[in-house]
């Protein structure tokens, strides 16, 4: 049936900015309204577990990191959310946050909060340039920089060593 509260589907990570490639994984988190129940919790964890399934089913594989609304921690109301970002990697992915389905205006004020938790916190920006500034870069001299994955050999993850750098340099300045 029909959710009885408010909810906000929401992509993060390289979903949330649209980068998803044959590599990667589903991350999604899952808002609930303030006056969610314990009947209206039971019911999103269903739908969240049917979610995070089905989406595997279809291609999609687990997060490796558990961060889809299928965890407990990736699905309450925003004060919950916001209060289970545990590190520096958490709020990184959580701040690339796009809606996807259920209520918009819960989801915009997810990420109104949000944001201005992030930008009122004196180390979140500096967190991220170090971050960023220990990160290994995708590019040494003129080549890629190359690791080996499942069966292949040299092959290339953006998502690990070319992407993630510029993404929180960006953040960084963001927040600055």
């Amino acid at each position: 049936g029909l959710p009885k509260r408010r909810f906000a589907l929401m992509a993060v990570g390289s979903f949330g900015r649209e980068e998803m490639s044959v590599e990667s994984d589903q991350d999604t988190i899952l808002v609930l309204d303030d006056g969610a129940d314990d009947a209206d919790r039971l019911y999103f964890k269903a739908f969240a577990e049917g979610l995070v399934s089905g989406l595997s089913a279809a291609g999609f594989p687990r997060c490796r990191g558990n961060m889809m609304a299928s965890n407990p921690k990736w699905r309450g109301t925003i004060a919950e959310l916001l209060s289970r970002l545990d590190n520096t990697y958490e709020r990184s992915v959580i701040m690339d946050a796009r809606f996807i389905a259920g209520d918009r205006p819960l989801a915009n004020r997810m990420l109104k909060t949000l944001h201005f938790a992030l930008q009122a916190d004196p180390t979140y920006g500096t967190e991220l340039a170090v971050s960023a500034i220990k990160a290994d870069v995708g590019l040494e001299g003129d080549s890629f920089k190359l690791e080996s994955f499942g069966g292949a050999e040299d092959a290339f993850n953006i998502k690990k060593y070319g992407f993630r750098i510029y993404s929180q340099s960006i953040k960084a300045l963001s927040v600055k």
